[in-house]
């Protein structure tokens, strides 16, 4: 019986050996697998974080992008406005001026005109009276040779 209980006690001491070793083993894998299964944890939860901050960024830029298109597009539909807008000012300016001469061109044009017209009218005038007067100077041309023809008849008989 002291074989049994010795034989027990070795195997009890064996096999209390044998777990604490297996244990000590056993601890440590256990520790390395929570270990790897926290860090891939970690890592998986920071590659989601990256992947987060990487849209917001890519967002944050987009945003940014398309403000500095947007600035610079009015930047440039101003500049057109303005080189249309002075464009559209200088063409206006040389039309009033153009205008304006060719205004004071025919003022005076009608001036000259209305000038010659009323020498003309006044020459029209002149050449008018003058067959009148030519008719008076007629009648009495004739009215002289009646007379005279009644003289010579009166003085013939």
């Amino acid at each position: 019986m002291e074989n049994f209980v010795t034989g027990t006690a070795e195997e009890l001491c064996l096999n209390t050996s044998s777990k604490i070793t297996l244990d000590f083993f056993n601890d440590p894998q256990s520790l390395a697998s929570k270990l790897i299964a926290v860090s891939e944890e970690n890592q998986m939860r920071t590659s989601c974080q990256l992947d987060y901050f990487e849209k917001r960024f890519e967002v944050v830029e987009a945003v940014r992008s398309m403000t500095d298109t947007q600035a610079f597009m009015q930047k440039r539909v101003y500049r057109k406005k303005q080189i249309i807008s002075d464009k559209a000012k200088n063409e206006w300016n040389t039309l009033i001026e153009r205008v304006e001469r060719q205004f004071q061109e025919d003022a005076f044009s009608a001036s000259e005109a209305r000038v010659t017209m009323e020498n003309i009218l006044h020459t029209c005038s002149k050449k008018v009276c003058q067959p009148t007067e030519h008719l008076e100077n007629a009648k009495l041309v004739d009215q002289l040779n009646k007379d005279y023809a009644a003289e010579i008849k009166s003085s013939m008989e």
